[in-house]
């Protein structure tokens, strides 16, 4: 089994944790030794005089910070100008420069960055931002095998699947509460599939809005879980945050726990992240979240006289990690037929690429390289060039794009 480093990176606050062969669960780092306080602020400042990055616990002497220019929103800051190829790569560098630290605190834990799988987990993914945290962690020599990205409600399913199974008997639930403003994930499955399918939706919590003191929010958190709970058969309630730091929790916490368990904690997402790499392994049930492949291409080929299929991109494939290209021989008519087919469903649509402009060959005369990358979880974008059947026919160079989804 390879060490997995976990990474939770927000815009204020970073977390990370690790696992290794031989630990039954995952293990968050504090960056301050002995302490238990594991957020680790996302800010960094450059020492132009030493010629170094200030990070970490370096940045807690004020001395420090007044000598210095503190950089903070780092990753909002390198998403905002994912459309500026010149200012994002100034802007990765950065960000770059903060996963160092964040690797340099798994080394201290002896898990080294080049020989572990590194799984980064955000509130918000998609193809534009995954790029350039892929481009972040590539100023840290991480390789393209080694990572995955997943969003944090898929972060939470990984976590879940990999507890007990009178955790998740019933519905669960998910606090999170950040700077003023808590989000609720709520966690169902449908038991009439085998193996269950999951789903998870997510909702801001309006009764927390701006400042409130800890009386004020004790009566709206125990108002809000009287409404949301009613009548709901939920087994386990998890609280992540730092909101959740302090005694506020008082009313509020005899209905957190009527006749469910009731958990806190800051590592989850991260222990989430840690999980993913091993996820086929359980099969306990079933989710198809935002970072994973919602439908199955294929095509149908022929070698010899036997018949067959061979699958391109799978349904439930990582969207950041799929990816596909091989060589095809053409038969005599310039078109590639691609089957897509939605998860969970037995209907399959024939896509039929046509090679327009494509010279007319003898058929197996024609050799063409096929390339699949997602889009988005239903999409992909396939490029054909032609690469010709060596002297006797060259390739013309021609290539062809086509969109191809549900």
């Amino acid at each position: 089994m390879k060490d997995v480093i976990g990474i939770d990176i927000g815009n204020e606050y970073a977390y990370v944790s690790f696992y290794k062969d031989g630990m039954d669960k995952p293990q968050t780092i504090s960056p301050f030794a002995g302490s238990e306080k594991y957020a680790i602020p996302v800010e960094i400042a450059r020492d132009a005089s030493k010629r170094e990055w200030v990070f970490g616990s370096r940045l807690m002497d004020q001395n420090v910070r007044d000598r210095l220019m503190i950089k903070k929103n780092l990753l909002d800051n390198a998403f905002e100008y994912v459309d500026n190829p010149d200012l994002a790569e100034e802007h990765c560098r950065i960000l770059g420069a903060f996963f160092g630290y964040l690797f340099n605190l798994a080394k201290k834990n002896g898990v080294e960055k080049n020989d572990a799988s590194v799984v980064l987990t955000t509130d918000k993914l998609d193809k534009k931002r995954a790029g350039i945290l892929k481009k972040a962690l590539y100023e840290c020599d991480i390789k393209d095998a080694d990572i995955y990205m997943v969003n944090h409600k898929e972060s939470f399913f990984f976590f879940l699947a990999n507890q007990t199974y009178d955790r998740w008997l019933h519905d669960v639930v998910l606090f999170e509460y950040n700077a003023g403003a808590m989000i609720e994930y709520y966690f169902t499955k449908n038991n009439s599939t085998k193996p269950p399918l999951v789903s998870i939706t997510t909702g801001r919590v309006d009764e927390f809005t701006g400042f409130m003191d800890d009386a004020q929010k004790d009566i709206a958190f125990e108002a809000y879980l009287n409404k949301a709970f009613d009548r709901k058969n939920i087994s386990t309630v998890y609280l992540v945050g730092d909101g959740f730091n302090g005694d506020w929790l008082n009313n509020s916490l005899g209905v957190l726990c009527k006749n469910r368990k009731v958990f806190s904690g800051k590592n989850l997402f991260t222990s989430g992240a840690c999980y993913y790499p091993f996820s086929e392994e359980k099969r306990d049930m079933i989710y198809v979240g935002d970072s994973m492949m919602q439908c199955d291409f294929s095509m149908d080929i022929r070698v010899g006289k036997s018949k067959g299929e061979v699958n391109l991109i799978n349904a439930g494939d990582n969207l950041y990690r799929s990816f596909c290209s091989c060589d095809i021989l053409l038969d005599d008519e310039p078109s590639i037929n691609i089957k897509s087919k939605k998860f969970m469903s037995s209907d399959a649509h024939i896509n039929v690429l046509e090679l327009s402009g494509m010279e007319r060959r003898p058929a197996k005369a024609t050799r063409v390289n096929l390339r699949i990358e997602p889009t988005d979880n239903n999409t992909v974008n396939v490029t054909i060039k032609d690469l010709g059947m060596g002297e006797i026919y060259p390739s013309s160079s021609k290539t062809w794009n086509f969109s191809v989804g549900e």
